[in-house]
Order: structure tokens, then sequence, then C-alpha cells
């Protein structure tokens, strides 16, 4: 009898999970989007150049660029981004 209800919920179980899935791989695309398109109105409204291209006075984040300032490159993009990411 266990082995009847361990073999269905091994059937069950992967078809549950995969919307799931879907779900949080959709939202992952959309976010990507969403900095993409932050990154391209950024450069549009500042010369064609990126957030490290373009001096902190301008308000970019030139002289900021190092390791572990990644964030620093959205903080410059913030007004873009029309969503909070998770």
């Amino acid at each position: 009898m266990t082995v009847v209800v361990a073999v269905m919920v091994a059937l069950i179980l992967p078809a549950v999970m995969r919307p799931r899935r879907q779900t949080n791989r959709t939202g992952c695309v959309n976010n990507l989007k969403q900095v993409g398109l932050a990154f391209r109105i950024f450069a549009n409204d500042n010369g064609e150049q990126y957030p490290f291209n373009v001096s902190t006075t301008n308000g970019g984040a030139k002289e900021l660029v190092g390791p572990g300032a990644t964030f620093l490159q959205f903080r410059a993009m913030s007004n873009e981004l029309s969503t909070r990411t998770s």
C-alpha cells in the first residue's frame, strides 16, 4: 500500500512543481528585460554612454566602478527602472 502511494507521489510531484518553475522563469526574464531597457534608456539620455562611462557629477558611476560595487551601476539607473526587483 505504501509503495503504491510513493509511486503516485513520484508521478504527481513533477507535474505540480512545473508551473511554479515556469512562473519563476517568466519573472526572471521580465526582470532581465527591465534592466536591459534601463541601460538603454540611460545611454540614450547620456550621449550613448552607460553608467560606468559617465562621471558621478553627471549622474553616472564612473568613479565608483570596482570589485563589489556592481550595485552602484543600478543605483545610477534607478530612475529608469520601472519596477523594483525582488
